[in-house]
């Protein structure tokens, strides 16, 4: 006997097969946007006479013409887009895929570093585990309503490493209150998280459940908005990024209908697309971590004659003795927060500078030994409160040691020896 499991779910989650059968076919035509092989393979095995059967009898009453088909793959490739560049931003990000349904997309964006969270109703992650043995290691499945704040410890606990939320049609589904909810839930709980999801406006909403007013889905649409500031004005701490549309950029499958592109863009916002700007922004930042200050300001001045301003190869590096003691461990290279991970107990913190954010890993450290730094500053006091080796203004020490190197460290002589 085969089960038929898309009669026993409610509106709502049946919808989820709409999203995987609209991918399958997509995937097989010459001019694809998107490939899923794995949504290919699945609808395949949708027959009557399969193990578990997936009733699509309801999503293929749903008639998609060429337009509506193309802006359907659009969102999901720009959902593929924005997560590829969050994590090559932040290669340790947290991802959270809501409404994940049976879509594939940690396999298609994983850089091998990466936390993914696929979040879905109960019954949905249930077949998923059916359907696919993909839950393990780095790909967690949490199987409960997004309203449900019982999700948001597991995901919490990878604080405070970048976290993206991508929803793809699925605030739609929801009230106003609810998104409401649910975006002050997302700050309160993932301060300088990004959230990214498709938004329709009032119009939108009407036109579309009356498209589906013939279908079984007939009126589940409900949130609309017409400009994404209004998002803004429900509290402080949130912050419109960037918004697109789907003619902001050449698109062939969209040359025909390219006559409707003022209508879309009647309701566009005209602040700039501050995602780019923000992208821009990010990418010179990454470059400038790797700026060494120098060592005092200004660089020539009578302080600068105590300080080391070069160290030479080989493997001794000369810097300021800050806080006496001598111990040899590993090496802990970081540069910054989204580095705080690689820290063992016993290691050697090796930085360019500390600041206050720092304080609680040197309770693991046998030793800190920075680039840059005198007797006052923050690595200084906080290793001697600690009584543990300091070398401050090495110079170099944060290019010259490699991360698990061992290192002897010599607080009273200001040396420090690679190993």
């Amino acid at each position: 006997m085969s089960e038929t499991i898309a009669k026993n779910l409610s509106d709502v989650p049946a919808t989820f097969l709409a999203p995987v059968y609209w991918r399958a076919v997509e995937s097989q035509r010459p001019d694809a946007m998107i490939k899923d092989e794995k949504a290919v393979t699945l609808v395949k095995q949708m027959k009557a006479d399969a193990p578990i059967h997936l009733d699509l009898s309801r999503v293929k009453q749903i008639k998609m013409n060429e337009l509506l088909q193309a802006m359907r793959i659009i969102f999901t490739r720009e959902m593929g887009r924005y997560a590829r560049d969050f994590i090559n931003q932040h290669t340790d990000a947290v991802v959270v895929h809501i409404g994940c349904g049976l879509d594939s997309r940690f396999e298609r964006v994983d850089n091998d570093r990466l936390e993914w969270y696929d979040l879905d109703l109960p019954e949905v992650i249930e077949l998923r585990r059916k359907l696919f043995d993909d839950e393990g290691g780095r790909h967690h499945l949490l199987g409960c309503s997004v309203l449900d704040e019982t999700w948001l410890e597991e995901v919490e606990a990878h604080s405070p490493r970048p976290t993206l939320f991508l929803a793809e049609t699925v605030f739609v589904y929801f009230k106003d209150a609810q998104v409401k909810l649910l975006v002050l839930t997302l700050r309160d709980h993932f301060p300088g998280a990004e959230l990214v999801f498709d938004g329709w406006r009032p119009f939108e909403i009407w036109v579309g459940n009356r498209y589906l007013s013939r279908s079984q889905f007939a009126g589940i649409m409900h949130w609309g908005f017409w400009r994404g500031q209004e998002l803004e004005g429900w509290s402080d701490g949130i912050h419109l990024l960037g918004e697109w549309g789907f003619f902001d950029q050449p698109e062939p499958r969209l040359n025909p209908f390219r006559w409707m592109a003022p209508l879309f863009r009647l309701f566009k916002p005209s602040l700039p697309n501050y995602f780019e700007l923000v992208k821009s922004r990010k990418s010179f930042w990454q470059k400038a971590r790797g700026i060494t200050p120098p060592t005092t300001l200004p660089e020539r001045s009578w302080i600068s004659r105590f300080l080391v301003h070069d160290n030479p190869e080989g493997k001794t590096l000369k810097g300021y003795g800050a806080s006496t003691g001598k111990i040899t461990a590993r090496a802990c290279v970081m540069r910054g927060s989204d580095d705080f991970n690689r820290m063992h107990p016993g290691d050697v913190i090796v930085a360019v500078t500390t600041t206050p954010a720092w304080t609680p890993l040197f309770a693991m450290a046998s030793a800190v030994v920075t680039d840059i730094g005198g007797p006052l500053s923050h690595s200084s006091i906080v290793a001697r409160e600690y009584g543990i080796p300091a070398v401050m203004a090495t110079g170099v020490a944060s290019k010259r040691i490699m991360n698990g190197q061992m290192i002897t460290v010599d607080g009273g002589a200001g040396i420090v020896s690679l190993n």
